[in-house]
């Protein structure tokens, strides 16, 4: 209860558009800026993407639920083989998972996950608890500690090169000709 209390004052510190039904940014909305820290280590911001569509998940490194983190991962990394094929796209579209569990998920374990799935444009990244919690909440991620591990919802946001949500994606029941398709049209946009 603390943490989803904390993720609505998090939604209301950043004071954005009202939320969908799950919580989060409306569909249109610009995103606001945030910055969070990459599995090198090195600081990045939101905004150092733009021009790209930018496709936002959340995960953790030691989800123990086959069907949540570890599915999500597997099919961002078909994505991201898909949008090396793509002429059009391999340039000009950037993959960010965020960590849920800043605790564990240091730069260095992140930079062993991101090996470990070929990232190259998909950047992870972690940061400070209040900071992940509120830009979870833009999203409308929301999750929580259950006795050790984290428990929460699965959301995959797509964003315009302009810097505004166009599409969210829940749990990871969606196909990669609906992912590819998105970003297609995005891009052509």
């Amino acid at each position: 209860m603390k943490k989803f209390l904390a993720l609505s004052l998090g939604l209301l510190c950043f004071g954005r558009a009202p939320a969908q039904k799950m919580g989060g940014l409306e569909i249109g909305a610009a995103v606001p800026n945030f910055q969070l820290t990459n599995q090198d280590g090195a600081t990045t911001r939101f905004t150092d993407y733009r021009g790209k569509v930018v496709i936002v998940s959340f995960l953790f490194t030691r989800c123990p639920d086959p069907s949540k983190c570890p599915m999500l991962s597997a099919k961002l990394g078909k994505v991201q083989e898909l949008i090396g094929q793509m002429e059009e796209a391999r340039h000009r579209v950037q993959i960010l998972s965020i960590t849920l569990d800043p605790k564990n998920d240091t730069p260095e374990v992140l930079k062993g996950y991101a090996q470990g799935h070929h990232a190259d444009n998909w950047t992870f990244l972690t940061g400070k608890s209040n900071d992940i919690l509120k830009v979870a909440g833009l999203f409308g991620e929301i999750y929580y500690d259950e006795k050790g591990t984290v428990v929460h919802n699965t959301r995959t946001s797509m964003i315009d090169p302009r810097g505004r949500l166009r599409r969210v994606f829940t749990d990871n029941d969606w196909k990669m000709s609906e992912m590819t398709g998105a970003i297609r049209q995005l891009l052509d946009s």
